[in-house]
């Protein structure tokens, strides 16, 4: 099958290769893929392990996540004026339509829809995350200009231990692979080859 495969071809000729030089890089590739595959079935996690893990790294299991909508604005007065109209009972979505800065907030009314810790600049996501549900913030300075923001909802989400335990253990093994491959390297007598 390789040799009718045109790119095959063209990679040979092109490096000056012959077929003994890649029949033993596939023989290579192929016993490095069969040992990882030998390691990783014989490696054992244990529960508590993972459990240890899932512990330490409780944030990449559980997020929190708040639905808002925001107006932009280029300066503290307009922010303030808009504010006030916000809480004369104006509408936000017809407000951020007519004036705020953000094209997107301009086309869908403010709407960003639900979004996590480390998705928008410092600033807004510290106003909207501490926010209550239905509130108005006071103008929030950020380096896009001033922000409106409003929270619409807030909602968390845990992916328990037993639902996580499996994948945990995949990468376990996985890091205890890379950790014996690195200190198989380390004891062996490397010889590079300055050429093919």
């Amino acid at each position: 099958m390789m040799e009718e495969d045109e790119d095959y071809k063209k990679l040979i000729e092109e490096n000056n290769l012959d077929e003994t030089f890649i029949k033993d890089q596939m023989r290579k590739d192929l016993l490095g893929y069969k040992y990882k595959q030998f390691y990783l079935d014989k490696t054992e996690i244990a529960d508590e392990a993972a459990k240890t893990f899932y512990d330490e790294n409780s944030d990449i299991f559980h997020s929190e996540q708040v639905k808002a909508k925001h107006i932009l604005l280029d300066d503290e007065n307009t922010a303030k004026d808009i504010i006030k109209k916000l809480e004369a009972g104006e509408d936000f979505a017809e407000l951020a339509k007519e004036h705020s800065t953000d094209p997107t907030a301009k086309e869908n009314g403010g709407e960003l829809g639900y979004f996590q810790k480390g998705e928008m600049v410092p600033e807004f996501e510290e106003a909207a995350f501490s926010l209550e549900i239905g509130k108005i913030s006071e103008p929030v300075k950020s380096s896009f200009g001033y922000h409106i923001i409003i929270v619409e909802d807030k909602r968390e989400e845990n992916t328990e231990f037993e639902e996580a335990k499996d994948q945990i253990k995949t990468y376990l093994k996985e890091l205890d692979y890379e950790k014996h491959m690195d200190e198989a390297i380390k004891k062996a007598n490397v010889v590079k080859k300055e050429k093919l």
